[in-house]
């Protein structure tokens, strides 16, 4: 790991910068979740070890060109989904939260703190003013994490994303750096103990 693209410690996870060497382990995560996938990703349709090692490869370039900022998210050393930022625009201070996470670890809160450590860094290392992150109403998980993370609905953009089986709505939800964050100080202060 670069100082440039630092590895985030929670209390149950560890989030690494995406490498090619996370491709075998999200590969299986990415196989044993698209059936949940699929409604709400349209990269989970034509997912394969190909597509995905193509995605983990580039991850440092794109890191580098300040194009995006993509964490895999580790439990006991294995890739169990990603998370990080698309859309990065610097100059305008905002870029856009995305999040996955394996199947059967969903539910246990894991997605919230990957997602609030993840927002605490683009607040306070990359200077964003405005973090925002679209989910379909009917993924009830997303929409749990950006709720619990402080995000605030915004609106519907009509056909906003796509899934497997074609075009859906997506909710905006957004997150403003003065904002309450409340959920990500608390896990903050179990991480370092405070």
């Amino acid at each position: 790991m670069s100082e440039s693209r630092p590895a985030l410690p929670t209390s149950r996870l560890v989030l690494e910068p995406v490498g090619a060497h996370h491709a075998p382990d999200l590969w299986d995560a990415t196989v044993r979740s698209l059936d949940e996938l699929k409604p709400f990703m349209s990269w989970a349709d034509t997912a394969s070890f190909e597509t995905t090692l193509a995605f983990t490869s580039g991850g440092a370039l794109q890191w580098d060109a300040g194009a995006g900022m993509i964490f895999a998210i580790m439990i006991a050393g294995e890739a169990v989904g990603t998370i990080g930022f698309a859309q990065h625009a610097p100059l305008a201070g905002h870029a856009e939260l995305g999040y996955w996470l394996r199947t059967d670890l969903c539910g246990r809160g894991l997605t919230t703190e990957a997602a609030s450590a993840v927002v605490e860094y683009g607040f306070d290392e990359l200077d964003l003013h405005r973090i925002e992150l679209r989910a379909a109403p009917a993924n009830v998980g997303s929409v749990r994490v950006a709720k619990k993370v402080g995000f605030k609905r915004e609106g519907t953009l009509r056909h906003g994303a796509k899934g497997a089986s074609g075009w859906h709505d997506a909710d905006v939800y957004g997150l403003l750096e003065s904002d309450d964050r409340r959920v990500f100080h608390v896990l903050r202060d179990r991480v370092t103990g405070s």
